[in-house]
């Protein structure tokens, strides 16, 4: 279940935090979702997400070990840290660096992400996916604080889109605002912002991003 586990197969709900940080500073996404879904999954109670400290999920007659409040935020700050990580070595401020492929899928509601807590200032973004005759668009609203402005990240910020499989890796075109953006990766699914180029205008456009994907293969 990619978790660390008590007893061989105890899977502990309040002492996985730095595993889970470890795998998304090193940026194995796949890895860091497994755990997450398992941990959502195997270590609350259904229905009232309660946290006992260990429960065995291959024996599920094993009385489980008793409740721990550590152990409640621990999906929470998952959810955090999936949609708004900040990498402590190069102060990079990332966002979406994490979701699921499918909540970028064509028909999918748009991802809204309020209110996120960094040390720059409180957040907000919106992405929402579209399709037609093979070509596919995401388009992003981010909202920073004007403090972004005069104390940006160091590292600045990066925003991933983890389009669906078909077509990861195929991003061709970016606008922020009414001007063409370079700065981008289809290889690491990044639009990338300096902490130089945050200023007043830019910080502006960031509330009319459209990123542009070539269309997936097999398409007509």
């Amino acid at each position: 279940l990619g978790s660390p586990c008590e007893r061989g197969a105890a899977l502990t709900s309040a002492t996985t935090h730095g595993l889970a940080f470890g795998l998304l500073q090193h940026d194995m996404v796949e890895r860091f979702l497994l755990h997450f879904f398992a941990v959502s999954a195997h270590a609350y109670t259904r229905g009232t997400w309660t946290t006992p400290e260990a429960s065995n999920v291959a024996d599920r007659d094993e009385p489980t070990t008793p409740y721990t409040a550590a152990g409640e935020v621990t999906a929470p700050t998952y959810l955090k840290w999936m949609l708004c990580f900040e990498e402590p070595e190069t102060r990079t401020l990332w966002l979406a660096k994490a979701i699921p492929r499918d909540w970028l899928a064509t028909g999918e509601a748009p991802l809204v992400a309020s209110n996120l807590t960094t040390r720059y200032g409180r957040l907000s973004f919106t992405l929402a996916s579209s399709a037609a005759a093979g070509s596919y668009a995401v388009r992003v609203n981010l909202t920073l604080p004007p403090s972004f402005v005069t104390a940006a990240p160091a590292g600045g910020i990066r925003l991933r889109l983890r389009a669906p499989l078909a077509y990861a890796g195929r991003l061709s075109a970016v606008t922020v605002g009414t001007r063409s953006w370079s700065d981008f990766s289809a290889a690491e699914e990044t639009i990338d912002i300096a902490a130089a180029q945050l200023n007043t205008s830019v910080v502006r456009g960031l509330a009319r991003i459209v990123a542009t994907f070539d269309s997936a293969e097999g398409s007509v």
